[in-house]
């Protein structure tokens, strides 16, 4: 099994070689600091509901990335979460409430140029 889950905390993804789509099981409610770092070829995650946490570059240098949807349950994505995705052209993302790890929330550079709209979210994209 790809996942390396304990008490609801997603620690690690081991990319399997071919697999282009994770799903992360239900019930998880935290995605820890680096738990996708370098899964090279994921092109879509899909992130369940009870996910209230996404740690600190949970999944930097992910650079198949396509898109993602962050649920509305999401409370808190810690800086540079998406660090390096060099290929994330979409993301949905709830308003956010904490911004783990700033002083204040403030505008990065984000990858493939995503709507500044999007850049409001904590450092997220940080480069």
């Amino acid at each position: 099994m790809p996942f390396e889950i304990k008490d609801g905390v997603l620690r690690r993804y081991r990319e399997e070689p071919g697999v282009t789509e994770a799903v992360i099981p239900d019930g998880v409610t935290c995605i820890r600091n680096g738990a996708f770092h370098s899964c090279e070829n994921l092109t879509s995650i899909t992130i369940p509901e009870s996910v209230v946490k996404i740690g600190c570059g949970a999944f930097t240098f992910c650079r198949s990335l396509i898109s993602i949807t962050i649920p509305g349950g999401v409370t808190s994505i810690v800086m540079k979460a998406f660090q390096n995705c060099s290929s994330l052209t979409s993301i949905v993302i709830p308003d956010i409430r904490d911004c783990t790890g700033n002083k204040q929330c403030r505008v990065d550079r984000s990858p493939a140029g995503l709507p500044a709209i999007l850049l409001k979210i904590c450092g997220i994209f940080r480069q």
